[in-house]
């Protein structure tokens, strides 16, 4: 595909009367002038924009700690709703709220994600079978929306702001983190 542009951002600034060829989503060349048959842009170009911290499940359940506590939120308060949300939670969900999150900010002109993974555990509370089926069911919601994908493994090595030991840590683990620390 072929794209004239009016105006454009490129890394060297402003500029104006370019073609570029697009191929499979990609940029692949960037002439000067207008190429016959590209399509004429409609406004100026400008690259997409990266959204570096997103957390995808939580758009299903945005606004679900926002009544019921009287006054008295606090981080745990959230926090403890959060887990309630993912004890629901499959995996198959998951990648249907990180699709649709996807599409809606490829409309809203972000063309990557930085996505934070720290889902790990199907809704009897164990670990997976498959370890990356969660990971794959964001792999594959990135892919079928078009978006591009940075998966960020995460692992929390406290469950408070107290230095508090994960209560569903094995002390075998902790030990070999905290060897891995040292």
């Amino acid at each position: 595909m072929k794209l004239f542009a009016k105006k454009i951002l490129l890394a060297t600034g402003w500029e104006n009367n370019k073609t570029l060829t697009i191929e499979q989503g990609v940029i692949t060349d960037i002439s000067e002038g207008y190429s016959a048959g590209a399509e004429r842009a409609k406004g100026v170009i400008i690259p997409g924009m990266v959204n570096c911290h997103s957390h995808a499940f939580q758009r299903a359940f945005a606004g679900f700690s926002e009544q019921g506590s009287e006054g008295q939120d606090s981080f745990w308060t959230w926090r403890n709703i959060m887990y309630k949300f993912l004890g629901q939670l499959t995996s198959q969900d998951a990648q249907v709220i990180a699709k649709q999150l996807y599409i809606e900010m490829l409309k809203m002109g972000y063309t990557r994600v930085a996505e934070f993974h720290y889902l790990h555990h199907d809704i009897n509370g164990e670990n997976y079978a498959e370890l990356s089926a969660m990971a794959e069911a964001i792999f594959a919601a990135a892919q079928q929306s078009g978006i591009g994908l940075t998966l960020l493994p995460v692992l929390y090595r406290f469950s408070g702001f107290d230095s508090q030991a994960l209560a569903m840590v094995k002390s075998a683990l902790l030990t070999q983190l905290n060897n891995l620390m040292t």
